[in-house]
């Protein structure tokens, strides 16, 4: 249950909430939806950072669901005593053993950073500094001037997304960057 942070390009997806039953299990709560796309991870082992230690590498024998929870077995930790001690985990894996997304679809690490402009002038309104999940569709928060936005993440709004350019086309309903 080491490994060698060098060169890993590591995004997070999910936390671990607690232990699950007496078998060293563990209930993650992913960061994606559906859960179902933890099945395409592309890799045997999942990345733990436990409180504030560096993420550590854990490989993983088993995994199912329950509810909205993936409940992950970990090499290595066999009892609930040993699954408490991870309890409250960050939960990693590598930029390149995260699945594909369908068309139109993007992870937050994709779109956090770009820059937000008006798709009529081209005028810059802003940076995206994290993207919020919502029911409907998420929100690009966007930062100006010292202060922050929300932008919703619909066809309506957004324009067009170009991610080579780090940039993001939209066209705000008026006064919405005042709220």
């Amino acid at each position: 249950m080491n490994g060698d942070l060098l060169d890993i390009d590591l995004i997070t997806i999910g936390h671990i909430t607690r232990a699950q039953g007496r078998n060293g299990e563990v209930r993650m709560a992913p960061n994606f939806n559906p859960p179902q796309l933890f099945e395409q991870i592309k890799s045997p082992h999942l990345w733990l950072a436990v409180g504030k230690n560096p993420p550590a590498q854990y490989p993983f024998r088993s995994f199912h669901y329950h509810q909205q929870f993936i409940i992950i077995a970990f090499d290595g930790i066999n009892d609930m005593d040993q699954a408490r001690t991870i309890a409250g985990a960050e939960v990693l894996t590598p930029a390149d053993a995260l699945w594909e997304l369908p068309e139109g679809q993007y992870f937050t690490r994709e779109l956090a950073g770009a820059s937000v402009t008006d798709a009529q002038s081209g005028d810059l309104i802003g940076i995206v500094g994290d993207v919020i999940p919502g029911s409907a569709h998420d929100y690009l928060r966007v930062e100006r001037a010292g202060r922050s936005f929300l932008v919703p993440f619909a066809k309506g709004i957004v324009r067009d997304v170009n991610l080579a350019a780090r940039r993001i086309e939209v066209e705000l309903p008026p006064g919405i960057d005042e709220l």
